[in-house]
């Protein structure tokens, strides 16, 4: 498969702000096809390049602990156990179909030697065919009617300062963006199962921030937005968010 080739389009830095500017609505996209950025005094529209009015859906959040994800209406339970084993704690993925009983579980690569601040999250994509799980920093996705592998990317690294931060997946298409403290944003197709774009973004933040920091991308992957927040690295009690904007490459 020949990748797509993206281009940064529109970059945005906002220094000397405020922590508590970056509200949970602080940035949307209108109809119009327009990022909107909202943040105490401050007020601007930014035009996104080939907007068609559809974009992706925030599946994965900072803020969000997430142990277990549906599909099918409920029909299809993914959740997480942990088991102690030793002198260490391993985490098992259970799959559990509600109407025929069947149940699946595989073992996950995360694993505690002793108490970490690092639990595998779940989460189920917008079309409801596969859910996702971030272990210590891969992506897994399995199909949700059997738990079928259907590929993997590497975002981040368990036991760093690096985690996934923000996961954003088409509605439809077969696109899923993810974006890492250390400001790595990938684009990942679930159809060919490999990666299509890789680029760490150029600011002066140290490492992004859970707070306030965003992802878009738009249905057909024509375009990636990143919202990144974070302390800078010459003056680290300065917080700034920084905005990005990426276009595909017409082939």
């Amino acid at each position: 498969m020949l990748q797509p080739q993206f281009r940064q389009v529109s970059k945005h830095f906002y220094p000397n702000i405020s922590p508590d500017w970056l509200h949970e609505d602080y940035l949307s996209i209108t109809a119009e096809g327009r990022l909107c950025l909202q943040m105490a005094h401050l007020s601007e529209m930014i035009d996104l390049p080939n907007h068609n009015g559809a974009h992706s859906v925030p599946i994965m959040l900072p803020e969000i602990d997430q142990q277990q994800a549906f599909a099918a209406e409920g029909r299809l339970r993914l959740f997480l156990r942990r088991v102690q084993h030793h002198s260490h704690t391993e985490f098992w993925l259970h799959h559990a179909d509600m109407d025929n009983e069947r149940s699946k579980r595989l073992k996950l690569m995360t694993e505690w030697q002793t108490a970490d601040a690092f639990t595998p999250r779940l989460a189920t994509l917008p079309d409801e065919r596969h859910f996702v799980v971030d272990d210590g920093g891969v992506l897994r996705f399995y199909t949700s009617e059997d738990l079928t592998e259907a590929g993997a990317v590497q975002v981040a690294q368990h036991g760093t300062g690096n985690q996934l931060l923000v996961l954003a997946a088409s509605r439809q298409q077969p696109f899923v963006a993810a974006l890492s403290r250390s400001k790595n944003l990938i684009l990942y197709s679930l159809t060919e199962q490999c990666t299509l774009f890789v680029r760490q973004i150029n600011d002066t933040i140290s490492m992004y921030s859970a707070h306030g920091t965003r992802l878009y991308l738009a249905e057909d992957a024509a375009w990636i937005v990143v919202a990144g927040s974070g302390y800078l690295s010459d003056a680290p009690q300065s917080f700034a968010l920084s905005l990005s904007v990426f276009e595909r490459v017409a082939s």
